[in-house]
């Protein structure tokens, strides 16, 4: 109790003489210049991650998908502010479907609350939700199409050609050639017919001397052209392609694809049957196959464009229409025939494009439009089914938007991403002068190959392949890359503000 009391009269003041008032006072100037004054010590708080301000976000560090590309904002992409942005914001919802990426199904979420008939909505979604990232190098754009062509459920008339299902895996198709353009049989190969190993088989009617070792190539016999017509990018024409140097295979004047040269000192010879799995043979050797089965028919030229465009409307005379459909091919390389008929001036330079080889081709028909149809030793199959109206599928199973689908090599492009097709200085005459648009990956094909490379798709009919068959451009392409989540909201949410505007 003494002691608490102390304390207490310690805190009380007590009253001062006047003689020891400048003391005191002397004493205390000392002291506040000898010690800092006390302050009252700061809370402590716990530290606070800071965040990236909303009205400059910073781009997220993303690694370039290809040596050389670089990326640069959507907004200065050439002829970006003239494009339909409503148009390609649909095609791209529609592509989503085919996305596999996290970031871009996060952007794809992003895109449903767009308003779609908005323009500038539209625009302001991929200049805050993509980079473009500018791929090196330049590439070829060319156009596909959905053609509509005339067919008949009976052979007849012009209607020779038949469209074939895809055949079974075991369906054999013979081929009669020349002992010197047969294959070699092996040492124990009997002379009755005999599978090996290559599925094929040699029948003779007495045993035979090996062939030379360079027999003379065949179309029927090699099934594979690729040495005798370097293959092209352009399923029509790719004129900017270096010409082949091999020279061709000279062709049968009858159109059966077997090369002409009898072997020397064998022309008395018994002809051989080959027999190749028809799932596997060239064009040639399909085309004589049997046509058991087979009920629908269309002109020769007409087949041939269907299979170099994968799919197409058919109109029967009865009012009937059938879609056909993509349904395989035979594995062989694409062909392209544009060059060779230059090359034999068959066609001026400037009059490769698809309308004019379908001229030539339909002007010529019979054994001198086989003979060049032949060339290219690709065959496609067909399935086929009621025509709904609606858009063809491509590859990724998603219907093809016109003017906005490509197809591109799938070896270095994903379905579902976005690219910016910038495409100039054309080839053909006749073509626009440019393309400058958004296109979503969606198809693929044979002839499709390369990193700077699209096929785009212009729709069904004869105005779409007008069009399709006149592209031939030098190509530049950009990949929309998406941008990280957080900063999209962000760039979302400082447009939206009056300091964002």
């Amino acid at each position: 109790m003494r002691r608490a009391a102390g304390i207490a009269d310690r805190s009380r003041p007590r009253s001062l003489t006047p003689a020891a008032l400048p003391l005191l006072l002397g004493l205390a100037l000392t002291a506040c210049a000898s010690s800092p004054a006390w302050r009252e010590p700061a809370a402590v708080t716990p530290p606070v991650r800071e965040r990236p301000p909303t009205s400059v976000p910073s781009p997220p560090r993303l690694e370039p998908s290809s040596p050389g590309a670089y990326r640069v904002p959507v907004a200065s992409l050439k002829g970006w502010s003239a494009d339909d942005h409503r148009a390609a914001l649909s095609a791209f919802r529609l592509g989503c479907r085919a996305a596999r990426s996290p970031a871009l199904r996060q952007t794809c979420r992003a895109a449903e609350g767009v308003e779609a008939r908005d323009d500038t909505a539209a625009r302001m979604f991929f200049e805050h939700h993509f980079q473009a990232e500018v791929l090196p190098g330049e590439g070829v754009l060319t156009g596909y199409f959905a053609p509509v062509y005339p067919a008949s459920h009976r052979r007849v008339g012009a209607f020779t050609a038949p469209v074939r299902p895809p055949p079974p895996s075991g369906q054999l198709v013979d081929v009669r050639m020349s002992v010197a353009q047969a294959p070699s049989p092996r040492p124990s190969t009997p002379s009755i017919e005999r599978p090996d190993t290559t599925d094929r088989t040699i029948a003779a009617a007495s045993p035979s001397p090996p062939p030379p070792l360079n027999p003379a190539p065949t179309v029927s016999a090699s099934l594979n052209l690729a040495s005798l017509e370097r293959p092209v990018n352009d399923p029509v024409a790719d004129l900017l392609d270096r010409p082949s140097t091999v020279s061709p295979v000279p062709l049968d004047p009858t159109g059966a694809g077997q090369v002409t040269p009898a072997p020397s000192g064998r022309d008395d010879a018994p002809p051989l049957v080959v027999r190749v799995r028809m799932k596997e043979a060239d064009r040639a050797t399909i085309d004589q196959a049997p046509t058991d089965g087979i009920i629908t028919w269309m002109r020769p030229e007409d087949l041939f464009f269907m299979q170099i465009q994968g799919s197409g409307v058919l109109v029967f005379p009865e009012g009937e229409r059938l879609r056909a459909a993509y349904a395989g091919d035979n594995g062989k390389p694409f062909v392209g025939i544009a060059r060779p008929m230059i090359r034999d001036g068959l066609l001026p330079v400037t009059g490769a494009s698809g309308d004019g080889i379908r001229r030539w081709l339909a002007t010529h028909a019979g054994d001198a439009a086989e003979a060049v149809m032949q060339k290219n030793p690709r065959y496609v199959f067909f399935r086929l089914g009621t025509d709904n109206g609606a858009e063809p599928q491509g590859a990724a199973g998603i219907p093809l938007p016109a003017g906005r689908a490509i197809a591109m090599d799938s070896s270095h492009h994903d379905f579902g991403s976005l690219y910016w097709i910038d495409a100039e200085a054309p080839t053909l005459s006749g073509a626009t002068a440019q393309y400058h648009r958004l296109a979503v990956d969606l198809d693929t094909g044979g002839a499709i190959r390369g990193p700077i490379r699209a096929d785009l798709y212009f729709g069904t009919g004869d105005e779409a392949g007008r069009e399709a068959g006149r592209v031939k451009h030098v190509l530049h392409l950009a990949r929309l890359v998406p941008i990280d989540g957080d900063l999209s909201e962000e760039r979302d949410a400082a447009a939206a503000s009056p300091r964002g505007r």
